[in-house]
């Protein structure tokens, strides 16, 4: 019996790799209020930090808040759940945000935030 030719040539992978799933935090100091805009208070840009935390099965931490943070803008890209406090860990009876969605919140300067998946 011969030997089997040897492979050849490039390896095709087909498919596409699975993208990670992301909590993208922006930190802010405080809402102004534009007389310009009807007195309703914004966001003034560019945020003081940001952050992109990793969203799994497992909470993952993001990095503790600036000093001068008191507001959060957050994005989940993949259905999550989110714990803020000084040394928080998410489970999915918490905070929920569904996939795609924005929400601002009020927070601790120093304080962190966990985040786990929750389809």
């Amino acid at each position: 019996m011969a030997d089997p030719t040897p492979l050849s040539g490039n390896l095709v992978l087909t498919g596409s790799v699975p993208k990670m799933s992301s909590l993208y935090i922006s930190e802010y100091k405080a809402l102004v209020a534009y007389p310009f805009f009807s007195g309703s208070p914004i966001l003034t840009e560019p945020p003081e930090a940001v952050q992109q935390v990793a969203i799994s099965g497992t909470p993952a931490l993001s990095a503790a808040f600036s000093q001068t943070t008191r507001l959060l803008r957050e994005h989940a890209d993949a259905a999550c759940s989110i714990a803020i406090n000084a040394a928080p860990v998410a489970d999915t009876t918490q905070h929920r945000l569904a996939a795609g969605t924005t929400g601002y919140l009020a927070v601790t300067p120093g304080h962190r935030l966990s985040v786990i998946s929750n389809a």
